[in-house]
């Protein structure tokens, strides 16, 4: 499991196509939390598993160890599974 830090902190979350969806806004326990896109939330809410009743209440959704692919020094890439279409 991918342990996350403060230094993480606005670190960019792509898809897998690099298209931006979001920025992490902060590191909890070592979980990432991300601020999605305005635009972008709406057409990935059903691929992460997230609406109404959801994990999170809040503009910010944890990322879970599944929804990642690969993380680097310069960004986060979610799985195949988890793009805007």
């Amino acid at each position: 499991m991918e342990e996350f830090t403060e230094e993480d902190e606005g670190t960019p979350v792509v898809d897998v196509n690099d298209n931006p969806v979001g920025v992490v806004s902060a590191v909890e326990d070592g979980r990432a939390y991300v601020e999605f896109e305005p635009g972008v939330l709406d057409a990935i809410r059903s691929n992460l598993g997230i609406g109404p009743g959801g994990e999170s209440e809040a503009d910010t959704y944890p990322l879970r160890e599944e929804m990642i692919d690969r993380v680097t020094g310069e960004k986060i890439r979610l799985r195949g599974d988890h793009v805007v279409e």
